[in-house]
């Protein structure tokens, strides 16, 4: 556009289109920049979980293969590995309203072991208020040592 003085120059219009553009594009990457952020805390969580719940797990096979078996009832050690799964749990995600557990599951046939599901449920509300469950479950089978 020429202008009185004969100097070339951008219309205010083409001024306001390009700084639109500019401000559609910073506000996609801010977007991109969060939902990043979100999913990295979201693997943090998980991993953190994943470990809470593999030492529950090892708890349990360190007691199953001294031979003494694992028992959940009262005054038992495996009452009291499930008490401090619980415990950690409360203490590492306060706010995510945990859930930690060991469930004992009886052999079902003659070529089946008992099995130990430990799990850990924790609750988290998204961006749209629905409420998220993540959970970590993790089996560990009861086989008798072996003498060696």
């Amino acid at each position: 556009m020429r202008g009185l003085s004969g100097q070339r120059g951008l219309s205010l219009l083409e001024v306001l289109v390009a700084l639109s553009v500019l401000s559609l594009g910073l506000m996609g990457s801010a977007r991109l920049l969060l939902a990043g952020l979100r999913d990295q805390g979201n693997a943090l969580l998980s991993n953190e979980a994943t470990a809470l719940v593999t030492d529950a797990a090892e708890r349990v096979r360190s007691q199953l293969q001294t031979g003494a078996g694992f028992s959940l009832l009262p005054g038992t050690a495996g009452h009291a590995d499930l008490a401090a799964f619980q415990q950690a749990a409360a203490q590492r995600f306060p706010h995510r309203d945990p859930q930690a557990s060991i469930v004992f599951l009886p052999a079902t046939g003659p070529v089946n072991p008992d099995r130990y599901l430990i799990s850990l449920r924790l609750r988290d509300s998204d961006a749209q208020g629905e409420v998220a469950i993540l959970e970590v479950p993790l089996t560990v089978f009861a086989q008798p040592p072996v003498a060696g």
